[in-house]
This record gives C-alpha cells, structure tokens and sequence, in this order.
C-alpha cells in the first residue's frame, strides 16, 4: 500500500487497500442512473462489490432493488436522512439523486466517514461545492467524482489518441 497526497497537502490517503471480499456499498437513488446502472454495475460484479442498503422514496424501485440485490428489508429507506441515522451501514455510499439534492446525502456520508461516489454535478451551487469540498477535507472518507463519459470506448479511444500524439501536441483542453 502506498501513500499520496492531495493537491493541496492537507491530507493523507491511503492508495490501494488489502482484498478482504466486496466493498459493501449505500446508495441513495434508484431510479436510472442508481437502480440501473450502479445496480446493474454492483449485481454483474459480486466479487468486488455487494450492495446492503438502499435510500429511494419510490417503495416500488426501493423493493425492486432491494430483491435484486438480496438486501433484507432493515436495509431499505424510504429516505438517506433514515439511512444514515442509522450509523454506518456500509463502506461506500453512492449518489445518485437528482442534481439539485446531491450535496446533502453527500455532506452528511462524509461526515460518518463514507466513501461517497457522487454522480456530477457535484452540486448546482458554489456554496454547496465549498461546504462538500470543506466536508472532504475534514473526513476519514473520500469523494469521487462519476464523469461516467470518460470510460465509454468512444472517449477512451479519442484519449489513447490524444496521448499518442496523433493529432499533434495537446495545447489546451
């Protein structure tokens, strides 16, 4: 395991962690880009992923997900304000709610020490950017940006073109 640290140096991250099974995975919103996509990602990679709780107001996608996923009915919320007063359920949390209602679930995570995956935007204000980047900072868990564009073959190829230099050098981007 190896060390970094952040842009700004203010704190260590641990790079690399020891395989001990799944990372056990919250998520907040299951509606497409929660239920299906993150939900289809975590089911077609068990070895490394398992999903154990679930923060969706609609009951009908908050069960559907649930039984897809095996997780037992304590592990479903009809809130993420009920999911994370419960303590930390999981090792990850995911965001996956609708733009303007990310910076809450997101802050809250972070200050239960979550690893928050969060879908962008980041938020839909700069206050709310400065309080999760302030939030980031302070907790034992880290933020990941999803820019879910930058791992299509399309955009994989055009970077593997652009850092084989077949259209030049890379002035600005």
């Amino acid at each position: 395991m190896s060390t970094r640290y952040t842009p700004a140096g203010r704190r260590r991250v641990q790079v690399g962690r020891a395989y001990t099974g799944p990372v056990t995975v919250a998520l907040v919103g299951a509606g497409q880009r929660g239920g299906d996509v993150y939900g289809r990602y975590i089911l077609g990679h068990r070895r490394s992923a398992r999903l154990v709780a679930v923060a969706e107001p609609n009951p009908e996608r908050r069960a559907a997900i649930g039984s897809a996923h095996g997780v037992p009915c304590a592990g479903l919320f009809p809130s993420w304000d009920d999911l994370l007063s419960r303590g930390r359920l999981a090792e990850a949390l995911i965001v996956a709610t609708p733009d303007h209602l990310h910076a809450e679930p997101a802050l809250a995570a972070l200050e239960r020490g979550y690893h928050v995956l969060l879908e962008k935007p980041i938020a839909t204000s700069r206050e709310d950017l400065l309080r999760l980047r302030e939030a980031a900072c302070r907790s034992s868990g880290s933020v990941t940006v999803a820019h879910v564009l930058r791992y299509t073959p399309f955009f994989r190829t055009i970077k593997d073109l652009l850092d084989q230099g077949a259209v030049g050098q890379l002035v600005s981007l």
